[in-house]
C-alpha cells in the first residue's frame, strides 16, 4: 500500500514539467552511479531473448556483439549460457564466482570494436540517468519523507547496464541495477522504488 501510494505521487511529480529541480552539484542524492564494463559484457551476453530489449535503436548493436562472440567463442559462449540464467544473474553473484568463471571470455569481449560500441552506449547512458535522478532528487525525497516519516540516509551503490536491455533490481540492501529506461518519470518513481526495500518488508512495498 505504501508503494502503490509513494509510486502514484512521484510519477505525478515526476511527470510534471513544473516540478522544482535541484543544480546537479547537490551532494548527498543517495545513489552513486557507476559502471563494470566485465560485468557488461556478461549481460549483455546472456540477455539474448527479444522480450529483454527496450529500446530497438541499439538492438542491432547487441546482436552484433552477441553474434560476433558466438562466432570467435562458441564453446565458452555456449557454457555460458547453460551456466548462468539471466533471470538470477546479479552483480552480487557476479563478483563472488561468475568474474573469476569467465576471465577469458570476458578479457576477449572487451577489445572487441562491437563492444566498444556497447560500452560507449552505456556510458552516455548512465550520464543521462544519473543527471535525472539528481534533477529531481530533492524535491521528492522531501514527498517521501513526509509519507513515510523516513530520513532516508542511508547511501547505495548503483551499477548501470546498457540502455536497450531491461533491468531494475535491489540486491541485498547493496547494490542497485539499473537499464533499459531513461523516461524521467519512469526512472525517478522506479529508483524510489529500489531504495525502499532497504527500508520495508517486502510485503509492505505493494
Amino acid at each position: 500500500m505504501i508503494k502503490t501510494l509513494v509510486l502514484i505521487i512521484l510519477f505525478m511529480l515526476a511527470g510534471c514539467s513544473g516540478i522544482s529541480r535541484q543544480p546537479n552539484n547537490q551532494p548527498n542524492s543517495l545513489l552513486h552511479f557507476t559502471t563494470d564494463d566485465n560485468y557488461l559484457v556478461i549481460f549483455i551476453l546472456i540477455n539474448t531473448a527479444k522480450n529483454r530489449i527496450s529500446n530497438k535503436l541499439f538492438s542491432q548493436d547487441i546482436l552484433n556483439f552477441q553474434n560476433k562472440i558466438w562466432s570467435e567463442k562458441k564453446d565458452e559462449y555456449e557454457n555460458l549460457l547453460s551456466n548462468v540464467k539471466s533471470s538470477q544473474l546479479t552483480y552480487l553473484n557476479f563478483k563472488k564466482k561468475i568474474e573469476s568463471d569467465y576471465v577469458s571470455l570476458i578479457d576477449y569481449s572487451k577489445k572487441t570494436p562491437e563492444f566498444k560500441v556497447l560500452k560507449d552506449q552505456t556510458g552516455t547512458y548512465k550520464q543521462k540517468v544519473e543527471k535525472i535522478w539528481i534533477d529531481y532528487f530533492f524535491k521528492t525525497k522531501s514527498v517521501i519523507s513526509n509519507i513515510t516519516g523516513l530520513e532516508l540516509l542511508n547511501s547505495h551503490n548503483i551499477i548501470i547496464t546498457h540502455p536497450a536491455i531491461k533491468n531494475g533490481k535491489e540486491v541485498k540492501g547493496q547494490w542497485i541495477e539499473w537499464g533499459g529506461y531513461d523516461e524521467p518519470s519512469y526512472v525517478v518513481t522506479n529508483l524510489w522504488h529500489e531504495i525502499l526495500h532497504n527500508y520495508f518488508d517486502k510485503s509492505n512495498l505493494y
